[in-house]
């Protein structure tokens, strides 16, 4: 549905803007020589869509990201390295693909491109030697921050997946060099940097033993979500607001929530938070909060409309995840995500992967693309 014969959605993350636009990876058998197959990337909303972009033959692409105006930004890279790999944008104005930068010099890898309104694109840049978290605007590279492999001067040993915002501000979980203490941060183009958080190792007051490797920060209001474990056990799902405001979204064993999965959150400027976790009953689900409430948006064992009649989210398998990569919300609340789907009431039949929309005005889920056999 809405996807070439033998595509499939596998372990990618959907990304959506406040516009209704959904975006994910597919894998599309090529038959080329030297193709991995997961350069395709499927564009859609408001029920329908098509494959409309793909990196260069034998690239491996990113999980493409949605801009507020459209455009979509995504990392092809190759094995071994290639002259064409770098930040793609694919225009719907004009259906075009383009490569925008290959910078800074230098980068074997490029990771987790987002672009906002203004063209500028935020994304980390791996080296030989380490990594760095940069933006691309007006056509050069700045750096944010660098570790101490690429920069004797800098303070970080690691810097891990970062988030990127209208204001070409960059959070992100890093690692310091010396102490090996990881904190979540900001930094600005100019280096800038806030701590937002720290785990009990280095404040014995913190109540943070360790963080997830993803924040994410909202598009415009500077509030970061990120995952964290506990000292006094179990994990919780936070919300930086600003300095000396953190929020608790969620913590396993209150509100119907029995485990958070390692995939990172989503926010929106509203501070709703949505994630992926695991319900009271052990079933997989997606989930949403703010200050006051947690609500389970969907989960395995619910049934959803599909192009093949009422189908289900769940797997052959038990021990097989109900759902593929992260999630997305937009300033409307609505929440992309991807389940697998069977037959309602017969789970020993797979239909593979879809990408669906929960609305939040009505309550109710869309499909925005499924794919089937």
């Amino acid at each position: 549905y809405n996807l070439p014969i033998n595509a499939s959605i596998n372990s990618a993350t959907v990304d959506l803007n406040d516009a209704g636009r959904v975006v994910v990876r597919v894998a599309i058998p090529t038959g080329i020589p030297g193709d991995d197959f997961t350069r395709h990337i499927f564009v859609g909303e408001n029920g329908g869509g098509f494959v409309v972009s793909e990196g260069p033959v034998g690239s491996l692409v990113s999980d493409p990201r949605v801009a507020p105006d459209g455009m979509v930004w995504f990392a092809a890279n190759f094995q071994g390295g290639n002259a064409q790999a770098g930040i793609y944008r694919y225009n719907p104005n004009d259906l075009s693909t383009v490569r925008i930068t290959g910078a800074p010099v230098g980068t074997t890898f490029y990771t987790s491109p987002r672009g906002n309104a203004a063209g500028q694109i935020g994304y980390r840049a791996d080296f030989a030697t380490g990594r760095a978290w940069v933006s691309f605007v007006g056509g050069s590279a700045q750096t944010h921050a660098m570790e101490q492999t690429l920069d004797p001067q800098s303070p970080y040993s690691f810097l891990f997946t970062p988030s990127f915002d209208e204001h070409q501000l960059i959070a992100g979980k890093v690692m310091l060099a010396g102490s090996g203490f990881n904190q979540i941060r900001t930094i600005d183009n100019h280096g800038t940097a806030v701590v937002l958080a720290r785990t009990n190792a280095e404040n014995a007051q913190s109540p943070y033993s360790g963080f997830d490797n993803s924040p994410a920060i909202a598009p415009n209001s500077g509030q970061v979500a990120f995952i964290a474990n506990l000292a006094a056990g179990g994990r919780g799902v936070y919300r930086y607001d600003g300095p000396g405001t953190i929020v608790e979204i969620a913590r396993t064993g209150t509100q119907g929530l029995s485990a958070i999965e390692s995939f990172g959150p989503a926010i929106n400027d509203d501070g709703l938070v949505a994630f992926r976790g695991v319900d009271s009953n052990g079933k997989q689900a997606i989930f949403v909060g703010d200050d006051a409430d947690l609500r389970r948006v969907i989960g395995r064992g619910d049934t959803l409309d599909t192009d093949l009649g009422l189908g289900m989210i769940d797997q052959e398998t038990p021990s097989s995840p109900a759902f593929s990569g992260g999630v997305a919300i937009n300033a409307a609340g609505d929440i992309a995500f991807s389940p697998t789907l069977t037959p309602a009431g017969n789970n020993q039949v797979e239909w593979g992967t879809g990408v669906y929309i929960a609305r939040a005005g009505a309550q109710q889920v869309y499909a925005n693309g499924f794919e089937g056999n």
